[in-house]
């Protein structure tokens, strides 16, 4: 696939429009707070069934539209009057099996020789900028929450585990690079589960069903990582659902990961006896 080229993108300032296009999760809410605080000017486009109620407190003006509705999507960004774009939280993957398309999003699909997740992104980019709209790094606004390199928590992984980290850092990228996943999960050497469609917290349930307590997760970007599109993001509930799943380490790319509350995160390991590492 070529890519088209990244724009260059000027830094935001007090009384730029932005519209956030909205998806599950806390993301898009602390997102539109820290482009609020900023001074923009911020409309959402939220998702009915995903996108938190609290989008609506969190930006000054939402429309709403249904997943996999692209015709209603690019209405509320056209109402918004926004020339910057910002995508921000969950939209599952396997929707493209279980949601109803319409024509617009059917046609964006049949024009992408795949149905990868950059493949569907650059499309979404290309019809975005054919509407005067430039679509800017998910971590506009919120550079200061790009995970660090080191250790995160106060406990170290140990010996084994680091061996465990290593190995899935490799595994990682080298399935992100691939388009169908960022997260693995390793144990004592063994490759236990690879991330596909149904994304990180599934992925970390299926590796403590299978391998139980000790399992080390590792959640990576792209080696060429454009942070315009599915940058990894992690949060608290990130650290509860590897913790419920039996893991001892969470290790995330320092400098390409989102942390949602890195306070809050260091906090939970520290309580749990968890090790949390920027690679």
């Amino acid at each position: 696939m070529t890519s088209p080229a990244r724009p260059e993108v000027s830094p935001l300032s007090r009384g730029d429009r932005v519209v956030i296009l909205a998806g599950a999760g806390d993301f898009p809410l602390i997102l539109a707070r820290a482009l609020k605080k900023k001074g923009c000017v911020v409309s959402a486009v939220a998702f009915r069934g995903e996108t938190s109620e609290a989008i609506t407190d969190a930006a000054d003006s939402v429309g709403w539209a249904e997943v996999g509705s692209l015709a209603a999507v690019i209405g509320a960004i056209r109402e918004s009057k926004s020339p910057n774009l910002i995508l921000s939280g969950k939209i599952e993957h396997k929707y493209i099996f279980t949601k109803k398309l319409d024509a617009e999003a059917a046609a964006l699909f049949a024009s992408r020789p795949d149905a990868r997740a950059e493949n569907l992104l650059y499309s979404l980019a290309g019809k975005f900028a054919e509407m005067g709209v430039r679509v800017l790094p998910q971590s506009s606004a919120l550079e200061h929450l790009l995970a660090p390199k080191g250790f995160l928590s106060r406990r170290r992984p140990t010996e084994g585990e680091s061996a465990d980290v290593e190995l899935g850092r490799k595994i990682a990228s080298a399935l992100a690079n691939l388009d169908c996943g960022q997260t693995v999960a390793v144990k004592n050497g063994v490759v236990v589960a690879l991330e596909g469609a149904e994304g990180t917290d599934e992925t970390i349930k299926r590796a403590g069903a299978l391998a139980g307590r000790g399992i080390v997760v590792v959640k990576m970007s792209r080696p060429r990582q454009d942070m315009r599109f599915d940058v990894p993001v992690a949060g608290p509930d990130t650290l509860r659902t590897a913790l419920a799943a039996g893991a001892t380490v969470v290790a995330v790319e320092a400098g390409k990961t989102l942390l949602l509350d890195p306070e809050a995160m260091k906090a939970f390991a520290d309580e749990n006896d968890m090790a949390f590492v920027g690679v």
